[in-house]
């Protein structure tokens, strides 16, 4: 596993950051989809001092092999994990279960969006957008293909919800949130058992809106027509 770290994001390594006192009691895993807040999720966890993982679309392939790992080899998979005190996106999200079976102290947060239907449309508006993430439809199973991929999002979207409420009824493990309803230190330090620190509160990653044209001329220069369908 050790060869592979240079795909991962390092966060705790990349900027300077001011550890909160007292430290992380638990390991923190953000089991939010993708487009619900994990971004500011992780940049909360560099402002409270944790070493966190994070993922783009560069590490696709390790992200895949690893949610294999989970379920060949779990020992193996927390081998890795170990490292660090928090971690966020795919296939993070997918493997709650067998995260809270191999670290029965770790906290878990549910970050969510306002409706599903306004999560679908934000994950298809950033699909649309981005010339190189075809490994984001790898983890909705072909959900962002098709006529019909609002609702086939729609769908996924509340079945995570009601899996992940399922699994963690009334367990104190689980905090949800919802970062647009105002959520934010408060919820997350109270549930984490940290002070809040001096920064405000992060919101990254925020929907982009870019103009298509460009990205329409680069996928016909690359000649990525089933993405440029998308744009008919």
């Amino acid at each position: 596993m050790p060869r592979h770290s240079s795909y991962f994001q390092d966060s705790s390594a990349d900027r300077s950051i001011t550890p909160a006192i007292p430290a992380l009691r638990d390991k923190a895993f953000c089991i939010g989809l993708g487009r619900t807040g994990t971004t500011t999720f992780a940049e909360c966890m560099r402002l409270l001092g944790s070493r966190h993982l994070s993922w783009d679309d560069s590490n696709f392939v390790l992200r895949r092999d690893l949610g294999l790992l989970a379920m060949i080899d779990e020992q193996l998979f927390a081998t890795y994990l170990d490292r660090y005190d928090s971690a966020d996106d795919h296939p993070i999200p997918q493997l709650y279960d067998r995260l809270s079976r191999l670290y029965p102290s770790a906290r878990f947060v549910l970050t969510t969006r306002l409706s599903a239907e306004t999560w679908a449309e934000s994950i298809i508006k950033e699909f649309n957008c981005k010339k190189f993430n075809e490994g984001e439809n790898t983890w909705y199973q072909g959900d962002l293909y098709g006529p019909d991929r609002k609702s086939r999002l729609v769908r996924r979207y509340e079945a995570h919800l009601v899996a992940v409420r399922g699994f963690f009824t009334d367990s104190p493990r689980l905090l949800e949130v919802c970062w647009e309803r105002g959520d934010g230190w408060g919820e997350l330090c109270a549930f984490l058992g940290v002070p809040a620190p001096a920064e405000s509160f992060p919101h990254f990653n925020r929907a982009r809106h870019l103009p298509p044209q460009e990205f329409v001329r680069d996928l016909i220069r690359e000649g990525r027509y089933g993405k440029l369908l998308l744009y008919l």
